[in-house]
């Protein structure tokens, strides 16, 4: 890759007229420009020296320190009166714009107009790493393109190409813009609770917190002065940094106190794992079945030391769960948005109630003299009666019976009995049911906990990510069942072999992404037939040569090399120099299925004799073993290396 550098904002030399070189790349065909001069330079732009500018060069378009765009020559120098008339430039040559330059580091040549790099210097690494950027960025934008519109994509390729390490990189991009609430109001009222005195921002005066709510708590100065102040007006204060200036009156410094406090103790942990949650890696193998990844049967020991079967949801219902309550409440007005995230609130504290009850009452908080709570699941009480006939673990009582029964304004047993919403057990152990709605009912009287003048931020669309490695090494016609249907038809339900909590239903929402890595010169694993192919864009993931700006980051820990003529002989026995398959390589495969990836060419400093020796030669001569590449292979090349 031939790169070069030019200056074109100053037609007539120093000292004359000027120009804004942005106004030349966005012409509807984007040109580069320089004057006419009797000197080498001017010879490199109009391609007259034989190491002059060629199509498909690389020329980096700056001024001064400040680099401004990266483009790609498409044409020979031609003249053009209207635009020298416009640019006071002679001469001209059309570009493709790869990429303008967002970035904050200064180009380091900064004298001259053209410039051709052919050294390795500071200014031809700049150039290199911008365009490697663009280029890495395109492709996985590409890739990223096909994702969204298909949903599910297959990495494939054959060893050693980062198909698992691309497959991250994608899910962090999906994921990186994925707003979360790094101060949710429960968070607020969970971290207040723990503390007894607040300091003031100032560090001088201490405050008292107390009655704490759901969206607010009260704050008292010794002297008895007391606010109370609003969770929303803290998440302000934080985002503000009140503490750091601005406080006008006694009320400022309240939430300027809290808002230090959450922002030292919550703040950093919760930016850190920000979207950590919102992807998911892991690997399918051959044992892999159904009841791993979709809903299964577990077996448990329940507090009586008795075992249970309880049917759970997997990796991929548990995730599309998730990602598909983002996605309904994305949707949902507002109203009935903030309805539900108060319902589910003070349900919650309601929860912590009932748990100090029952542990308050041996175990057994009563709702009638023979009946009562024993303990909380995670998605139902358990009830039962010490009388005969009741099942020994007694029976689940779901948090959504009682939550959809408050919603439908039912107050006594009769109107359990007629609410269709209901499961069959709310409807036939109303008496019980309506006790408890009746609890949680005055539960929220007590505490003052009201539905009206309340407003909380609708949460966002998000992305998830799910990303099974090794995709192909399972039985996927048989681990994916009936959500092959679900896989093409988004956001319908299709019906699971396993029923939890009274329904059956599985949806795969539309923001829901799926990534499968699939390694192709892995013979050992069964064909993934056509129904699943139909459903998965496959995108290939090559073998290619390296530049060190691909290996080393900023974050890099230790430095990393390329080991580039050794991936060059090896590549040789799979590739001939036209391209196609080498003399080496058995008829029945093909190239880009088998060929060593350039992971396998990745070292550290002095010991690329480990790749070699323990990884590059046992598999090479296990392709030969295997067939994959001719005896002759071996002698040739492999032991040779």
């Amino acid at each position: 890759m031939i790169y070069w550098r030019i200056q074109m904002n100053q037609p007539d030399g120093r000292g004359g007229i000027q120009i804004n070189s942005l106004d030349l790349l966005k012409e509807s065909k984007p040109v580069i420009a320089t004057g006419e001069w009797e000197d080498i330079q001017c010879e490199y732009f109009k391609g007259e020296h034989f190491n002059g500018i060629k199509t498909n060069d690389i020329i980096l378009v700056h001024e001064g320190k400040t680099p401004i765009a990266l483009c790609k020559i498409t044409s020979d120098n031609f003249t053009d009166e209207e635009l020298k008339n416009k640019y006071y430039h002679d001469n001209f040559r059309y570009v493709d714009v790869l990429g303008f330059y967002n970035g904050s580091v200064e180009f380091p040549a900064t004298q001259g107009t053209i410039e051709r790099f052919i050294n390795d210097t500071k200014s031809r690494r700049f150039i290199q790493e911008f365009y490697q950027s663009i280029f890495k960025t395109k492709e996985m934008d590409d890739i990223i393109k096909v994702l969204t519109h298909k949903k599910q994509i297959i990495l494939q390729g054959p060893p050693g190409t980062g198909k698992t390490r691309l497959a991250k990189q994608i899910a962090q991009r999906l994921c990186k813009n994925n707003k979360k609430d790094l101060f949710p109001y429960s968070d607020i009222s969970k971290s207040l609770k723990n503390i007894d005195d607040l300091p003031s921002s100032s560090g001088r005066t201490k405050y008292t917190i107390s009655d704490i709510r759901l969206d607010r708590c009260k704050v008292s100065l010794e002297s008895g002065t007391s606010y109370d102040i609003p969770f929303n007006a803290i998440k302000k204060a934080i985002n503000n940094k009140l503490w750091e200036g601005g406080q006008s009156n006694g009320y400022d410094s309240y939430t300027a106190a809290i808002g230090k406090y959450l922002f030292e103790n919550l703040g950093q942990k919760n930016i850190e794992t920000a979207n950590l949650d919102d992807y998911k890696i892991i690997q399918f193998h051959p044992a892999y079945t159904y009841e791993d990844f979709v809903r299964g049967i577990s077996v448990e020991n329940n507090e009586d030391g008795k075992i249970e079967y309880k049917t759970q949801n997997r990796v991929l219902a548990e995730f599309a769960l998730k990602a598909l309550k983002n996605y309904n409440n994305f949707l949902q007005d507002k109203t009935t948005y903030t309805n539900e995230f108060l319902l589910n609130d003070y349900f919650n504290q309601f929860l912590d109630k009932v748990n100090d009850d029952i542990e308050n009452n041996d175990g057994f908080y009563k709702l009638t003299k023979s009946v009562g709570i024993t303990f909380l699941e995670e998605d139902a009480f358990r009830y039962k009666s010490h009388a005969l006939g009741w099942n020994q673990n007694g029976n689940r009582m779901l948090f959504e019976d009682i939550k959809q029964a408050f919603l439908d304004g039912n107050v006594e047993r009769q109107d359990l009995k007629h609410n269709k919403n209901l499961s069959g057990l709310a409807k036939h152990h109303a008496s019980y049911f309506v006790r408890v709605l009746n609890l949680f009912q005055k539960f929220l009287n007590d505490k003052k906990l009201t539905f009206e003048n309340k407003e909380i931020q609708k949460e966002p669309l998000k992305n998830y990510v799910l990303i099974i490695d090794e995709i192909n090494r399972a039985n996927l016609s048989s681990v994916l069942g009936e959500l092959i249907y679900a896989l093409e038809y988004r956001g319908e339900s299709v019906e699971s072999m396993y029923e939890i909590n009274k329904s059956r239903e599985i949806i795969l929402p539309p923001n829901l992404f799926i990534i499968g890595t699939m390694n192709t010169a892995d013979r050992s694993v069964g064909q993934i037939d056509y129904a699943i192919r139909r459903r998965f864009a496959f995108v290939d993931v090559l073998p290619k040569v390296l530049l060190e700006e691909e290996l080393n980051t900023e974050d890099s820990k230790t430095k990393l090399y390329f080991k580039e003529d050794y991936f060059l002989k090896v590549q040789a026995l799979f590739l001939n120099k036209a391209g196609g398959n080498s003399e080496y390589l058995s008829e029945e495969f093909n190239a880009k299925d088998v060929q060593l990836g350039h992971s396998y060419f990745i070292y550290e400093e002095g010991k690329f004799e480990y790749n070699l020796t323990y990884e590059i030669k046992p598999i090479l001569r296990e392709y030969v073993t295997d067939g994959i590449l001719k005896a002759s292979a071996l002698k040739d090349i492999i032991d040779n290396l």
